[in-house]
């Protein structure tokens, strides 16, 4: 490591100082990028049915047993609602203190309200589905200030409701290195010169700074980390539930793949031990071969990453606490991912890295780790991912879904005749045929 760059380190917290230099550490290895074709690589899209159910649960099968209900009223849950993401693909500008959660906005029979604003209602809504709950957000300095213009809103709906606001825990902006020379890029706008630390860094963050023991103190059992901008990302009780009588560390959701997943992460064994691929970790050469996994013909289903991962604390803390300082480092620091990119500055096009880490690569680390998947046809219970500007077309203007005020949920509309959608009920039809809009908030927060 360069002597800048250890220089610029020493403004980080010691906790995010060492995640950093965790990542920075695995450039030195050989292992760059993943060989797709390595004979110790398995996919779920050609696996046994033998194999699949070893490691995959059904959702569907998971919600027909109703005992789970009672039990997750006895459940102390809180979630982690990760809104660090700038949203620069919607033109929602840092500047702003937006996030995609917080400006990409949608109209109901009351009022237009964010994704972020409708997981509150979703808060408020199915607050008896557990014993306690409470929100942890999880922001950058960019996005917490349009966080904070909506949570204002709600403070005494939930203090009435005895959901608990749990301070902010904000994501590290990391140097961006030149390719060329591994140095930190110094010149040129901050956006260039730093970059988001990511998801990765949240369980690394949650332990060392000792939040993790802070919720265990208060009894917490479950802790849902969850994208604020995917509105169906919410603590499902039948999900919570079942990990707490598994008695094992963590499940992830998943969703069985379909043609709009190309980018994200897939599942799949290399040495018999799941793993997490994400598209920006593979050879170029194998990016056409990545994205096929799952939709040929002769494939079977193969399950896709939603982000949504279910934490047993009292497991998990148990687990790590069996270890050395030296193995937890191990064990809660992502696989690095490199991300390439290319800036411009001064006029002059530069290469750079920041480096990554899914928070997918951690979770599979701890053992008997279960993947709760979701169908096709149940996806939008559990994933409704804003990536795009087609992301928001299609959910929030499309007429396909509308927001049922009631149950605070996105759901999908009765076909009509013709095979056109059409809503449930009068009310769902107003909201589905209402266009949604992206807010293009001024720089003053108007």
């Amino acid at each position: 490591m360069t002597q800048r760059l250890t220089d610029m380190l020493n403004v980080y917290s010691d906790v995010q100082r060492r995640y950093f230099l965790a990542l920075f550490d695995q450039k030195d290895r050989k292992e760059t990028c993943v060989d797709l074709s390595d004979s110790d690589f398995l996919f779920f899209s050609s696996m046994s049915v033998a194999k699949r159910n070893r490691y995959l649960v059904d959702m569907r099968a998971l919600c027909r047993n109703q005992k789970l209900l009672d039990q997750a009223r006895e459940l102390r849950v809180v979630v982690l609602e990760m809104n660090a993401g700038l949203g620069t693909s919607l033109d929602i500008h840092a500047t702003e203190g937006e996030s995609k959660a917080t400006a990409v906005t949608f109209p109901t029979t009351i009022e237009e309200i964010s994704i972020l604003e409708a997981k509150f209602l979703h808060a408020l809504r199915r607050r008896t589905d557990f014993r306690s709950f409470g929100i942890i957000p999880w922001n950058s300095e960019r996005t917490q200030k349009g966080w904070d213009r909506i949570a204002k809103k709600y403070v005494s709906q939930f203090r009435e409701a005895e959901i608990k606001f749990y301070p902010h825990h904000l994501q590290a902006d990391f140097p961006r290195l030149k390719s060329s020379s591994h140095e930190p890029l110094e010149e040129g706008r901050e956006e260039d010169r730093f970059a988001p630390g990511g998801h990765g860094q949240i369980l690394y963050h949650l332990y060392f700074s000792g939040a993790f023991k802070k919720l265990a103190d208060e009894g917490i059992d479950i802790l849902v980390l969850a994208n604020s901008d995917n509105i169906s990302a919410t603590a499902n009780p039948f999900i919570a539930a079942f990990l707490a009588r598994e008695k094992i560390p963590a499940v992830i959701v998943t969703t069985d793949r379909t043609d709009k997943d190309i980018k994200g992460g897939i599942l799949a064994l290399f040495q018999e031990q799941l793993r997490l691929v994400e598209i920006g970790e593979i050879l170029p050469n194998q990016v056409g071969f990545f994205q096929s996994l799952g939709l040929k013909k002769n494939h079977k289903t193969q399950p896709f990453n939603t982000n949504t991962v279910y934490i047993s604390l009292p497991v998990l803390l148990q687990f790590l606490q069996s270890m050395t300082e030296d193995e937890r480092e191990q064990y809660l620091v992502p696989k690095l991912i490199v991300n390439k990119k290319r800036v411009v500055v001064n006029g002059i096009e530069k290469e750079v890295e920041q480096l990554e880490g899914a928070i997918g690569s951690v979770v599979l680390k701890f053992p008997d780790t279960k993947l709760i998947n979701v169908r096709v046809a149940d996806r939008i219970s559990q994933f409704a991912p804003v990536k795009t500007n087609k992301d928001v077309e299609y959910l929030y203007q499309s007429g396909h879904f509308f927001f049922d005020l009631e149950t605070a949920t996105l759901k999908v509309c009765e076909k009509a005749v013709g095979g056109e959608p059409r809503a449930a009920s009068s009310d769902a039809g107003n909201e589905a045929s209402m266009h949604s809009r992206l807010k293009r908030r001024q720089k003053s927060g108007v």
